[in-house]
């Protein structure tokens, strides 16, 4: 066989598919890779996200607020994107501000 032989490669060139390092307990370093396909964001946290607080339901969102102050309200405001919400918030606001 002289050099100019073409010889077609039998493996096809390795491809590594796309990873993302999710958040583990149950590992020393407190991560693990997983295929992102494999990635449930509802059940899943990606390592080193800051982790989004829980939000109340919006059924019992009116008892929480009312143990919280005006800040602590905004703070929670901020993170709240559900439009069901926006009402609870403000009336604490307003009550607040008396």
């Amino acid at each position: 066989m002289s050099e100019n032989d073409y010889v077609p490669s039998l493996v096809a060139p390795s491809r590594r598919p796309e990873t993302v390092k999710i958040a583990s307990d149950d590992t020393d370093g407190g991560f693990v890779i997983i295929n992102t396909s494999d990635f449930d964001a509802a059940t899943m946290t990606i390592f080193g996200a800051e982790p989004k607080g829980k939000l109340p339901a919006v059924a019992e969102l009116a008892a929480h607020l009312a143990t919280l102050d005006v800040e602590a309200v905004q703070a929670l405001q901020a993170k709240d994107d559900r439009k069901s919400a926006a009402p609870l918030y403000d009336a604490r606001l307003a009550e607040l501000a008396k």
